[in-house]
């Protein structure tokens, strides 16, 4: 069983950061302490770590805390603690077999050839793909400063996983959401074999996500923060049956932790109602081909 979807960080000060800057209670640390206990209390055997932290509140707390700053000085602030975020979550992957690392891209902050240099150290450190968040960069698939993005993670083979549907931090954006699964037309018009994930099972804009999915073979989803939350309820029939709509070979186990918590979701995975080869798909098998674990 493989978690495709979790925050983590070094301390707890950054999973509560993390969970109060997208209006979640803080109900968990997002430390690997307290996330391996879960796992384990859950029988899922490993996890995807999203390393994208929150940087565009980062850099309003850098501003406050240095008013004199200009903004290039907070912008490398900003990209240096990127880094150091992405190098901590690969060595905890290579130190910890039951950790996988996708490390985060914010093209807010970072240029093109930082981009590209990022996603490539994070390959040679053992990154197993890259993270990005369309509303925290207010930026839609389309804008050119994500092209290093795609073209990198199409080059080397690597699976980009990106928030999805209309909700998230700074939705909407002047075009509709920016997570919006449309808008990825343009990307695979420029690389069509770009293995992408959108998160949540594109909440909110389901039907985008089917019919972008029945265009482009490489299109997956995940199941993270779509069996409820803290205050967010779900109708197992509606998750079920949108899983057979897009079929179970796209879909993957995700919580989100620490806004959700693995043993519930579990659980709920468990209850959905679904067939033994289907559970088998989405709980494992997709993941390990997705990310060459096999």
């Amino acid at each position: 069983m493989i978690d495709a979807h979790v925050h983590l960080f070094p301390d707890a000060a950054g999973g509560r950061e993390w969970q109060e800057v997208v209006g979640f209670p803080v109900e968990r640390p997002a430390t690997p302490d307290d996330l391996t206990a879960r796992l384990d209390a859950a029988g899922i055997d490993r996890a995807v770590v999203l390393l994208f932290p929150r940087s565009g509140h980062r850099a309003e707390r850098m501003r406050a805390a240095d008013p004199g700053a200009d903004a290039e000085t907070i912008r490398r602030r900003v990209v240096a603690d990127l880094r150091a975020h992405n190098a901590w979550g690969c060595a905890l992957a290579r130190s910890d077999a039951r950790y996988l690392a996708f490390v985060g891209a914010d093209a807010s902050f970072l240029d093109a050839d930082e981009l590209t240099g990022e996603i490539r150290a994070g390959a040679a450190a053992g990154a197993s793909g890259v993270k990005i968040l369309p509303g925290a960069m207010r930026m839609y698939p389309d804008d050119p400063r994500l092209e290093p993005v795609f073209a990198t993670c199409a080059q080397l083979g690597l699976p980009v996983l990106s928030q999805s549907g209309s909700g998230g931090k700074n939705q909407p954006g002047p075009r509709g959401p920016f997570g919006a699964p449309a808008g990825f037309r343009p990307v695979f018009a420029r690389w069509p074999t770009l293995s992408l994930i959108l998160a949540h099972l594109g909440r909110g804009l389901e039907d985008q996500l089917l019919d972008l999915a029945r265009e482009h073979p490489t299109v997956h989803t995940d199941t993270s923060l779509r069996f409820g939350s803290a205050h967010d309820p779900y109708d197992p029939d509606e998750v079920r049956g949108l899983i057979r709509k897009l079929g179970p070979e796209r879909v993957l186990f995700g919580t989100n932790y620490p806004m959700a918590d693995p043993v519930e979701y579990r659980e709920r995975f468990d209850a959905l109602g679904l067939t033994g080869d289907e559970m088998a798909m989405i709980g494992e098998g997709n993941a390990v081909r997705l990310l060459g674990l096999a």
